[in-house]
């Protein structure tokens, strides 16, 4: 006689169970990953989190020249335009900041101010947001350039402590990255971002170089386009905000909602856990081809690493929560679909943490 595991559908409390069980291990019951602007009067990160000092979470090759993208949208207006003096950043009553020049970030008293306009020398290292941090372990942070240990929203939408650094003026930024000022953390209050446009005049005529939320990690600033759907969630529904994101063949432009799916972290006392890096080929695809870098910058590639190497990491976090997931099921009598289910993601997991490391 075969036996075999049977899940009483008819019990209400089992069901719940069950659910409630897939919605926590998921991380449906944590912070969702949702797509906020920036702040519209100090540049800081809304609910959709930020990045580090390097700004390793995703982001979009920045456009160069002045090219117009504005081409009569109805989202480009400015209403009761208010500048702020600490930021340089233009406030708008549509909900939404637009940066028409870039701002030198001013200097926290612990750090020794520039002569003028000279941004401080500092030859300490950038920190890429991989060093995790406490309250008792901040010092940890000073080994970096305006170094400071603050919680950073990951691809899956929890807080997570790690060692960021701050920066004064774009240059101490990456390829592809602005340095946002207002960010009451960082010890210089300025924090690099990644940007489609540092300024309005990247942008062209009738279009500014505006806040945009994104559906995963920080926020961003991109010039607005035609095809703009929303300038802010303010033009969205309820619950629904207006982000930032790649969509076919319209191009990379703001929409309400998104269909992109965050990361799946790996949550230890409801704190994400990542592993640490180390040098080695193990996880290395190795059926896949090299990328092609040799066209490519130092500074591009360098930031490019330091991207897929937090990925990476946050793929191979989600393998050990969808093996956790999968005896959570087993223990509640889940059938058999959803265990098959499980085991495929484990197993993708684990190909995307190989091709990231690639």
């Amino acid at each position: 006689m075969t036996r075999a595991l049977v899940t009483n559908r008819s019990s209400l409390a089992h069901e719940q169970a069950l659910r409630w069980a897939l919605l926590a291990s998921l991380g449906l019951l944590s912070a969702a990953c949702g797509g906020t602007t920036l702040d519209d009067s100090s540049g800081n990160q809304g609910g959709s989190g930020s990045q580090g000092g390097s700004g390793n979470q995703g982001g979009n090759v920045m456009q160069q020249g002045g090219t117009s993208q504005g081409g009569g949208s109805q989202f480009t207006s400015c209403s009761a335009p208010k500048t702020d003096p600490l930021t340089g950043l233009v406030s708008c009553a549509e909900g939404y900041t637009h940066r028409p020049l870039a701002k030198q970030c001013g200097i926290v008293t612990n750090i020794a101010a520039p002569p003028g306009d000279v941004p401080v020398p500092n030859p300490l290292p950038r920190a890429d947001g991989s060093l995790m941090c406490s309250t008792e372990t901040s010092a940890l942070c000073d080994s970096f350039q305006f170094g400071y240990c603050d919680l950073q929203q990951d691809g899956g939408g929890l807080q997570v402590p790690t060692c960021q650094s701050g920066c004064v003026a774009d240059a101490d930024c990456g390829a592809g990255q602005a340095c946002i000022c207002g960010d009451a953390e960082s010890p210089t209050g300025g924090v690099c971002r990644y940007v489609s446009c540092r300024i309005d005049q990247d942008c062209g005529s009738g279009s500014f170089c505006a806040s945009a939320g994104q559906a995963c990690g920080a926020g961003t600033y991109a010039c607005q386009t035609a095809q703009d759907e929303c300038a802010s969630d303010a033009d969205c529904g309820t619950g629904v905000g207006c982000v930032y994101a790649q969509d076919g063949d319209a191009g990379a432009h703001r929409q309400c909602g998104s269909d992109v799916v965050c990361g799946r972290p790996f949550l230890v006392e409801d704190q994400a856990r990542l592993a640490p890096v180390v040098s080695g080929g193990d996880w290395l695809d190795r059926d896949s081809a090299l990328p092609r870098v040799d066209h490519l910058s130092w500074a591009e590639r360098s930031a490019l690493a330091d991207h897929w190497t937090h990925l990476g990491r946050m793929e191979h976090a989600s393998i050990a929560a969808f093996a956790r997931f999968s005896l959570q099921l087993l223990s509640l009598g889940a059938p058999p679909e959803l265990v098959d289910s499980c085991t495929q993601a484990l197993a993708d997991e684990t190909a995307h943490t190989k091709l990231c490391f690639r």
